[in-house]
């Protein structure tokens, strides 16, 4: 696997490139502010070998590049640029479509829920009275997780403290508003 990407990365709005050293938010000659995030490659560098007849079986996708392995869904033989690994497993791209379309793999799923936006959505509901007893511990949780995963939520979206302070100022709102109603359905009731 390959280090981290250390080449230039081209500006969104104009198109020049940024200097390599450059890794968060950087302002380009144009003026636009740009986010860099360097990443390790899903793929490693290849240079597929010449497929000949005496070296082995060609490629089910890339005629004159040699194969290397056969993929484990349908056995097509794959060449170093057609070959997806995957759990272990190797596979050609249709068959590689099929099964991210289908969602089967546990490595292909989402693997950075939005809990500060879900703690919003909660402590939302928790203005309605009532709903707060339910809403309001879930909103908590999520916040939880949330303050626990700042560092890398931080990294995909800038907002996730201004989340987080909506949803502590909806769980305390939802909570007076359901005292209140509580309150006054004793003081009718009494």
């Amino acid at each position: 696997m390959a280090e981290r990407y250390a080449g230039p990365v081209p500006c969104g709005a104009c198109g020049k490139p940024l200097p390599p050293e450059v890794d968060g938010i950087a302002r380009c000659p144009c003026g636009k502010e740009v986010r860099v995030f360097r990443f390790r490659p899903f793929r490693r560098d290849v240079s597929p070998t010449p497929f000949s007849a005496a070296s082995g079986a060609p490629c089910a996708y890339h005629a004159g590049n040699l194969a290397v392995c056969p993929c484990a869904r349908c056995g097509s033989f794959l060449c170093d640029l057609c070959a997806t690994p995957l759990e272990g497993k190797t596979y050609c791209p249709p068959c590689f479509e099929r099964i991210l379309a289908a969602g089967t793999f546990q490595s292909l799923r989402n693997q950075f829920p939005r809990p500060h936006a879900i703690a919003a959505a909660l402590a939302f509901l928790a203005l309605i009275p009532f709903a707060a007893v339910v809403a309001i511990p879930l909103a908590v949780w999520q916040m939880g997780k949330a303050w626990r995963k700042r560092s890398e939520l931080a990294q995909r979206e800038s907002r996730v403290g201004l989340y987080l302070f909506i949803a502590i100022l909806l769980c305390c709102l939802g909570l007076l508003i359901t005292v209140r109603v509580a309150m006054a359905i004793l003081d009718f009731s009494g």
